[in-house]
């Protein structure tokens, strides 16, 4: 367990806990700027009052925050599900292709080949459409991703 001394708006504070020394620091620093600030915008306020007033201000924080964070888990899950679905229909599309060649390989050379060819192309860009799709939920689930570890970070 590390124990630190820190500052808040001139009054010294012993905190316990698990978390490093330099993170411990880190929110007191942030506390200590919030209740400061909050403290330059009304004088008028006891040292109590602006406590109390910063604690809420930082608990909305967290609150929006969190709720931020539900959202992106919500879509985060809706970006799997789709990509679990662009998949198997990416399958099944591969899986009817290989059956059209098939078909394609027992009716030789006539008419109905340049048809089955044709439906193979287009099952092919169908497949190549699926494959984009994918790539591009991907990217929104790691942009997703990125944008909650800056929003904690920021935090």
């Amino acid at each position: 367990m590390n124990k630190v001394t820190v500052k808040i708006n001139g009054v010294e504070y012993n905190l316990k806990g698990e978390e490093d020394e330099a993170y411990l620091h880190k929110i007191a620093s942030y506390v200590d700027r919030r209740l400061k600030s909050l403290m330059e915008r009304n004088e008028r306020l006891t040292s109590a009052s602006a406590s109390v007033l910063t604690a809420i201000n930082i608990v909305d924080e967290m609150f929006k925050h969190d709720s931020s964070l539900e959202d992106s888990d919500k879509k985060l899950e809706e970006f799997k599900n789709i990509e679990k679905k662009l998949k198997e229909e990416i399958k099944r599309l591969n899986y009817d292709n290989s059956n059209l060649k098939e078909k394609l390989k027992l009716k030789g050379e006539n008419g109905k080949e340049r048809e089955l060819k044709f439906e193979v192309e287009n099952l092919k860009k169908q497949v190549q459409n699926g494959r984009y799709k994918i790539i591009e939920l991907q990217n929104k689930q790691l942009e997703s991703q990125l944008n909650e570890v800056k929003k904690r970070d920021d935090f």
